[in-house]
């Protein structure tokens, strides 16, 4: 297991450029914080390992959070953090703490509103300016299992005690079938002050907010699984895989996201009640078809979409010709990836995408990497490693 002392020197090491004037106070959050977290991360309370997620905050940065303050405050402990974890949900929101007289004290409960972010390229968080970003936050996912993340970038992942290597962000250069193959959609948006804009346009984004929320689902579910995604109207031919439950109706689901978009937008030109209301509907119908999809990536076996990102069946078993080679490129020059040490998910998932054009294929493994498998823009098979943001 890495000593505290490792685990916030590769932290420290990981602040973006832009934050180096709050290096000094970001370590000695980390010095603070580490030995709490790495504690409460191996306490069991009722036979069962807590998840919650942890923010510590600069005064007064805390009042520009979602959420509501205590009327008092309770020190950081293992057992208070156990004791506390019920009002969070990890990945979704942070108990919110502050440093006082080096001492830290849970202040109240929320997220950070969405100008905020939280988690962005290393690279492009070394430009964004400091002070909008400063907290450092811990989130506890199982023994010893820990993501510290801070000013905007991952700073450091722990998995069973023991530093792993960073990962990246999903971002649309990683996932070029995103960017190839969707299609538009003929919806303008209209923003006072602005000409309108085709929604097509977000498309990708849209797509890659699908993308995330049911990997981050899948992640936190701690079971793993394996997303497969082709450019094929509609449903599959039961050929492409034949042992899978299929739907006789596709569940879409980047459809929705982009009807919340022009929901969102609706309400912001026209603040009615209605638009309001259209809102609420169309993002409680988006989440269900997310979770409905999360729900049936936890099961043996692969989950499919369409092009469209329509799920079209679950529990597929890919049978795709066997590889010549194990040994799969890194899309952006990284490590290559060895899949005789891998289980059959990555197998079947490097298999697939190998043995046809236009598609994609996504594992959420359960040592809490996501591999995504696709071509690059010479046709070869790569991968690339990321860790979904926690929070939207």
């Amino acid at each position: 297991m890495n000593s505290d002392a490792e685990i916030v020197e590769q932290a420290c090491a990981r602040i973006p450029a832009g934050a180096s004037n709050l290096t000094g106070w970001a370590r000695d959050v980390l010095d603070a914080l580490v030995p709490i977290v790495m504690q409460a991360s191996l306490t069991r309370e009722e036979s069962n390992y807590i998840q919650f997620s942890l923010a510590i905050v600069q005064f007064p940065a805390e009042y520009a959070w979602d959420g509501y303050l205590f009327d008092g405050s309770v020190e950081c402990t293992p057992s208070s953090l156990l004791k506390l974890a019920g009002l969070t949900t990890a990945g979704e929101t942070y108990l919110i703490a502050r440093k006082f007289k080096n001492r830290m004290f849970v202040v109240g409960v929320g997220r950070p509103q969405s100008f905020f972010g939280v988690r962005m390229d290393h690279d492009i968080a070394s430009r964004m300016t400091a002070h909008e970003y400063a907290f450092v936050a811990a989130t506890v996912l199982g023994p010893g299992t820990v993501l510290l993340e801070g000013f905007s970038t991952e700073l450091a992942f722990l998995f069973e005690g023991q530093l792993q290597p960073v990962a990246d962000v999903i971002q649309g250069d990683s996932v070029r079938f995103i960017n190839n193959y969707l299609k538009s959609k003929n919806v303008l948006l209209k923003y006072e002050g602005f000409p309108p804009a085709p929604i097509e346009a977000l498309r990708p984004i849209a797509g890659l907010r699908v993308i995330e929320r049911i990997i981050r689902g899948a992640w936190f579910a701690g079971r793993g699984g394996l997303l497969a995604f082709s450019v094929i109207r509609g449903r599959w031919p039961r050929s492409a895989a034949p042992a899978a439950y299929w739907l006789t109706k596709t569940v879409s689901l980047l459809d929705l996201s982009l009807d919340v978009i022009v929901a969102q937008n609706e309400r912001i030109t026209s603040q009615t009640a209605g638009s309001i209301l259209d809102l609420l509907n169309t993002e409680r119908v988006f989440d269900q078809n997310v979770s409905n999809a999360v729900r049936a990536s936890t099961l043996d076996g692969a989950v499919l979409f369409d092009n469209g990102m329509r799920l079209c069946a679950f529990g597929a078993k890919l049978r795709p010709p066997p590889l010549k080679d194990l040994m799969i490129r890194h899309a952006s020059g990284g490590p290559p990836l060895n899949l005789k040490t891998k289980g059959t998910r990555h197998l079947s998932a490097a298999s697939w995408v190998a043995a046809g054009r236009s598609r994609m294929a996504i594992v959420i493994s359960q040592d809490r990497l996501v591999r995504i498998f696709e071509r690059d823009a010479d046709g070869r098979l790569v991968y690339v490693s990321v860790r979904p943001r926690l929070f939207d």
